[in-house]
């Protein structure tokens, strides 16, 4: 920060040791601050900038004194225009790929997120240019000013700046003296040299231009588009109104599947240009939305093979009840024999049940897909169940057989003695 000065005062060190070995005689003006030319109202000073012959001894002092500035001032352009090369030469270097293992790393790092309905990058190209162009304008205006010993102050300008770059006095056609204009700051000398300006053009514009590779990007993620621009819960009920077999339940929530494994299989970033756009947020996000409508699909065969298996308990209560029943009479022999009749009819219905309901709460497990523990629980005691009510079944069957001639016994006795009453009620009332 303080070379500037340091050389400053080094070429005022050199100047004064040139005056040391002048004569008498060759000082003349060479003792007066900032070197005045001696003849400042001649013909060849008139315009010049700083009003100078550049022909007297004092105008070659400041001519020297000047050069040295100059070449300070070229030294800092050449900083700047070399830095600032620097980052065009990184910003031009990559087109698109998405090599993780890049010899050059990014510049900047961004995110493809869902930001629902779209597939946004965050932050924009457009962002991401805005900012390099307040960093271009940060690095340019460190020529400007900067705050020392609680003075603001520019470090790179030497004292005499303001002297040495002073415009000449214009005189306008009427001999009038027209208003002196001020002397260009370090900074604007600086900013404004073609070298720098056309290094900052090319920075101002280099990101925007990759606006393209970006679009086909996004337009790459438009491929799971469907997951946010359907509602789940809408299709799901379109769906049960197909009355779906378990076949279906299952292409469509391995659909789903294969939608999030070809997610997952995404690159972890994508490169354009300079800028390293990573996945993980978007990829993140639209797991998420698959799991949705996997879990929305499940939640729906859930319910179906919930409803079909509290209907087949609910029917084989019902069963066990009254088979449990004692047989004391013909009508309890009817009721058990309805029972048994009732099973037989409905046990392939029963079969054909079991198995998909099975196979529901089975192809949920395999998906990873959420359902009621209590369903859980009851789905491993169905089969159980049915095979018990079947066993009781045959139980009753064979104690039916076994009471048969009891009750054939006592239903033939029954019917002599209902004939011998009929006999003679039909007697008796003939002969009144």
């Amino acid at each position: 920060m303080l070379f500037n000065h340091l050389v400053e005062s080094s070429v005022n060190i050199l100047l004064q040791t040139l005056k040391d070995n002048l004569k008498p005689t060759e000082l003349t003006g060479l003792d007066k601050e900032n070197y005045p030319c001696l003849y400042p109202e001649s013909k060849q000073a008139k315009n010049n900038k700083g009003n100078r012959c550049w022909e007297c001894m004092p105008c070659c002092y400041w001519n020297l004194f000047i050069f040295f500035n100059q070449r300070c001032i070229e030294a800092l352009v050449k900083s700047k225009r070399q830095s600032l090369d620097a980052i065009k030469r990184r910003m031009q270097a990559a087109s698109k790929h998405t090599d993780p293992d890049a010899k050059s790393p990014a510049l900047f790092k961004a995110d493809i997120v869902l930001e629902i309905p779209s597939i946004v990058m965050k932050p924009s190209l457009d962002d991401i240019q805005q900012a390099l162009n307040r960093t271009v304008q940060i690095m340019l205006k460190t020529t400007q000013v900067g705050q020392r010993k609680h003075q603001m102050v520019n470090v790179y300008e030497w004292e005499q700046h303001g002297i040495i770059h002073q415009p000449p006095i214009l005189v306008a056609e009427e001999g009038k003296v027209l208003p002196p204009l001020a002397p260009k700051s370090l900074y604007k000398i600086v900013s404004e040299h073609k070298d720098v300006t056309k290094v900052v053009i090319t920075l101002s514009s280099v990101v925007s231009s990759l606006k393209m590779d970006a679009t086909k990007i996004l337009e790459e993620m438009d491929q799971f588009k469907e997951l946010w621009n359907q509602d789940p819960n809408t299709k799901v009920k379109e769906f049960m109104e197909s009355k779906p077999l378990l076949s279906d339940f299952d292409a469509q929530i391995k659909y789903y599947q294969l939608l999030e494994t070809q997610i997952e299989e995404l690159p972890g970033s994508y490169h354009i240009g300079p800028v390293e756009y990573l996945t993980d947020r978007i990829k993140e996000a639209l797991v998420t939305e698959t799991k949705a409508w996997k879990q929305s699909f499940g939640k729906a065969l859930a319910e179906k093979a919930s409803a079909d298996m509290e209907e087949i308990f609910l029917f084989i209560d019902n069963l066990n009840k009254r088979l449990a029943r004692g047989i004391k009479d013909l009508d309890d022999v009817r009721s058990s024999m309805a029972a048994l009749s009732e099973i037989r009819e409905s046990e392939i219905r029963i079969d054909m049940t079991i198995g998909p309901i099975e196979e529901s709460f089975a192809m949920m497990n395999r998906y990873g897909l959420v359902y009621s523990s209590s369903d859980a629980e009851r789905v491993d005691g169905l089969t159980y169940a049915w095979h018990k009510l079947h066993a009781q079944a045959g139980t009753v069957a064979s104690h039916l057989i076994q009471i048969q001639p009891t009750f054939k016994s006592d239903l033939l006795d029954g019917v002599e003695k209902f004939k011998a009453m009929v006999t003679t009620f039909v007697n008796e009332y003939n002969d009144k």
